[in-house]
């Protein structure tokens, strides 16, 4: 069986108020990790957690670099 987190559990782990998770939750369209709900709770799966954080991070090598204007 799959881990499940509350709401808190998750805020703690990826450093946020449990607040915003429930804003984002709210949200339309809502942001934020997958959620289901159990027993009229709310829980996390663990790797739809991880998922959401491998999709938020990004490689700063790989950017563009920016074009300086002329002055």
């Amino acid at each position: 069986m799959e881990q499940l987190f509350t709401t808190k559990e998750v805020a703690a782990r990826i450093g946020l108020k449990s607040i915003t998770l429930d804003k984002w939750r709210c949200s339309r369209p809502p942001r934020g990790p997958r959620y289901i709900r159990v027993g009229g709770r709310i829980r996390y799966p663990a790797d739809a957690v991880e998922k959401w954080l491998q999709s938020r991070s990004f490689d700063p090598a790989a950017l563009k670099p920016r074009r300086r204007r002329a002055a």
